[in-house]
């Protein structure tokens, strides 16, 4: 089995790393700021006033029903592979996700809005993420859909609000998160995500690639050609009672 597969997790309903720094102190409990005094040799303790508010509270009550998303891109064997990854801290369930990318679009954009996609997929309402970017593309294809006709990443952005706008409720919300900050259900769905990506049979989850062999502009005409071509047909043009090629 690789490395990769051995992730270590919290027991479950253990809150993350640096959860207990939310728990307020009581207001007898004295704030002490401990320094070296240099000079003498002996530790100096200070009292410190507890300005922190008794009325802070977490900005989602339950934590560990949020469905994290991630991706990763990374390079192996002198190759560029992605990978995304769900994981849901309440019921540890994950979700291997393999976005399907190739050439311009195989890149980490892809692999974060298909792990976003996927999370939508398996229908979980309550869904984080850490890239802004993807975040910013989707409230954009849902406002101005005409701007990403030709974007590179525009038959998963519509993927993605078709399966909004079919849901039951459409409630379905989304929270950003910091990352590479310890948090539990932030890390956790990147590990999976570059597991994916070196091992993408592990994959319980596809996304359909981007138009035909991986080409999303496989549909478009181009109407410019290049001259440097040999088999290219050039333009006549008439120099009296001559004809010959124009000549660039």
């Amino acid at each position: 089995m690789s490395n990769d597969a051995n992730i270590r997790m919290l027991p479950l309903g253990a809150p993350p790393p640096g959860f207990d720094k939310l728990k307020r102190l009581k207001p007898d409990h004295p704030l002490v700021a401990k320094r070296h005094n240099h000079d003498s040799g002996q530790m100096k303790t200070t009292q410190i006033q507890d300005k922190s508010s008794p009325h802070l509270a977490l900005k989602v009550a339950d934590w560990k029903k949020i469905a994290y998303t991630g991706g990763s891109c990374i390079r192996h064997d002198h190759q560029q592979i992605i990978g995304a990854g769900v994981y849901v801290p309440d019921t540890n369930r994950i979700h291997h996700v393999n976005p399907n990318g190739s050439n311009i679009t195989n890149t980490i954009h892809r692999a974060e809005l298909a792990g976003i996609a996927a999370a939508i997929t398996h229908e979980y309402f309550l869904i984080a993420t850490d890239s802004e970017n993807s975040m910013r593309q989707i409230r954009k294809q849902i406002r101005y859909p005409e701007l990403h006709t030709y974007h590179i990443h525009h038959n998963l952005l519509e993927t993605i609000i078709k399966a909004i706008r079919n849901t039951a409720t459409l409630s379905i919300k989304f929270l950003k998160v910091k990352a590479h900050t310890g948090i539990i259900g932030n890390e956790r769905p990147d590990q999976i995500a570059k597991h994916v990506a070196k091992h993408p049979e592990a994959a319980d989850t596809g996304i359909i690639m981007a138009g035909h062999e991986c080409n999303p502009f496989h549909n478009i005409i181009q109407l410019a050609t290049s001259t440097d071509d040999p088999n290219t047909q050039r333009p006549m043009i008439d120099n009296g009672n001559q004809s010959q090629p124009y000549q660039p």
